[in-house]
C-alpha cells in the first residue's frame, strides 16, 4: 500500500509492477465483500499475476466477512 510515494505522471501499472518486483513479500488484503467478490477486480487479478510472475511469497490476509469464491467464480488468471 503506497500513501506517499506514488509519482504522479508516471505510468501506474507500472509503478505497481516494479513495486512488487521489489518487495519481499506480497501481502493481499481481501476486503470484506460489498457488490461483489473482490478476487475479481481488474487490478487485484494483475497484482496476484505480477508477484507469481516475480515469485514472490503471496500472504493472503482476508478481513471479516470475506467470502470465498466458489470455483466457478474465480477469474481465468493469464498465462
Amino acid at each position: 500500500m503506497d500513501l506517499d510515494s506514488m509519482e504522479y505522471g508516471k505510468e501506474f501499472p507500472k509503478q505497481i509492477q516494479d513495486a512488487i518486483k521489489c518487495c519481499k513479500v506480497f501481502l493481499i488484503v481481501l476486503p470484506y465483500n460489498t457488490g461483489g467478490n473482490a478476487i475479481k477486480k481488474k487490478w487485484i487479478v494483475y497484482e496476484i499475476c505480477y508477484a507469481i510472475k516475480f515469485r514472490k511469497r503471496i500472504i493472503p490476509i482476508f478481513l471479516e466477512g470475506y467470502h470465498f469464491p466458489t470455483k466457478e467464480e474465480y477469474p481465468k488468471f493469464p498465462e
